[in-house]
């Protein structure tokens, strides 16, 4: 059974919305997933089963308004179990996604509803269709889990 993120959950009172700065790095960061690589980059290859059980091995400290460990291993196992988004890398204020051979596009709605909840504060119509176009046309998906 696939994993659903209640929208009574905590982890939306998190409010980790989109200001115009972190706005422009989200966009930046899928339109070009390097502008947020810093020069010196770590590979850590974790043995599991599951691509979002690999959160446990990033030891990242965390503010109280960012999304926890626990929350990021939630959002990646319910982006994997239910759109077919698995977990490709994490870094210090963001999180990415490949999707995998069973994504589909019957799913995109539902998945930028998510996105919305999580990100958009207001309506910004401009973004919610940037992300739209991402989640359609690239292989990879990079979301912020900071404040």
């Amino acid at each position: 059974m696939a994993y659903q993120i209640q929208s009574t959950s905590k982890f939306f009172d998190k409010k980790i919305y989109l200001d115009q700065e972190t706005r422009t790095e989200i966009i930046n960061a899928n339109e070009n997933l390097l502008s947020l690589m810093d020069k010196e980059a770590y590979l850590l290859k974790v043995p599991v089963e599951f691509n979002y059980e690999a959160i446990f091995s990033f030891p990242n400290g965390y503010f109280s308004c960012d999304l926890s460990p626990f929350e990021n291993y939630h959002l990646a196992k319910h982006l994997e179990e239910n759109y077919d988004y698995r977990l490709f890398g994490i870094g210090a204020s963001y999180i990415s996604f490949i999707k995998g051979s069973k994504f589909t596009l019957q799913k995109v709605d539902g998945l930028l509803e998510l996105l919305k909840k999580l990100y958009i504060k207001d309506n910004d119509n401009e973004l919610v269709e940037f992300m739209k176009d991402t989640i359609i046309n690239q292989e990879y998906l990079t979301l912020r889990y900071s404040e």
